[in-house]
């Protein structure tokens, strides 16, 4: 079997079969790999998290192919004040981030600054059905 009928049997399977979707597990901005030094492989509820860590830490714009993927999240740096204030306007703009991704429904956001250019948020979502908490640094 050549490359092409086998990369479209694998899409077929994919589209049917919504387990079957995969990506690359990503540590500490590199690949991560396994003992034999194999990226490895994540999929469900794994591939979901890291799919809205990744839209909500890239800057909005800054992708070439996508220009709508990525977050306003990094223009709320500097931000201190109300921290309600702040959480609510983060909780807009993971949601306008999250959009994209049907799986994933946020339900809210702590925000805060921990540093002097640094936000801390506290993603709350439902990702498959399930209640999950994110921890992301901008």
């Amino acid at each position: 079997m050549g490359k092409s009928s086998w990369r479209a049997r694998c899409l077929l399977t994919a589209q049917n079969n919504k387990e079957a979707v995969m990506d690359t597990a990503i540590k500490d901005g590199d690949f991560q790999t396994n003992g034999s030094g194999l990226p490895v492989r994540i999929s469900g509820v794994r591939e979901l998290l890291q799919r809205a860590v990744f839209r909500l830490t890239v800057k909005k714009g800054s992708f070439f192919y996508d220009q709508q993927l990525g977050s306003r999240l990094y223009t709320l740096k500097g931000s201190y004040g109300n921290r309600e204030a702040l959480s609510e306007t983060a909780m807009q703009m993971v949601r306008e981030a999250l959009k994209p991704m049907a799986e994933v429904t946020p339900l809210g956001v702590r925000a805060g600054m921990t540093g002097p250019d640094q936000l801390s948020l506290t993603v709350s979502l439902l990702a498959d059905r399930k209640q999950m908490e994110l921890e992301v640094l901008i």
